[in-house]
């Protein structure tokens, strides 16, 4: 999936790992993603507000799905373009 960009299938695997009640699953929903995505999009929107042109490097996990970066970023109104 990650070798042929294709984003619905990353969004379901990613789905498969941060759903049930496994410790890691737990982990992934509400640490890695849940918590993090969200400041990762604070800190993404205050670099993009002050100017110059930023740089930001993130894992695959945090870009897809409805609470994937991405999706903040657009919640927040900004203009985001997916280019892989």
């Amino acid at each position: 999936a990650w070798g042929t960009a294709d984003a619905p299938r990353i969004a379901e695997l990613a789905h498969e790992l941060t759903t049930g009640d496994s410790v890691s699953a737990t982990f992934m929903d509400r640490t890695l993603l849940g918590k993090r995505n969200p400041e990762m999009a604070d800190h993404i929107g205050a670099m993009m507000d002050s100017g110059g042109t930023p740089f930001v490097g993130i894992g695959l996990l945090h870009l897809v799905g409805s609470k994937g970066v991405p999706a903040l970023l657009k919640q927040r109104g900004y203009e985001v373009e997916q280019l892989y």
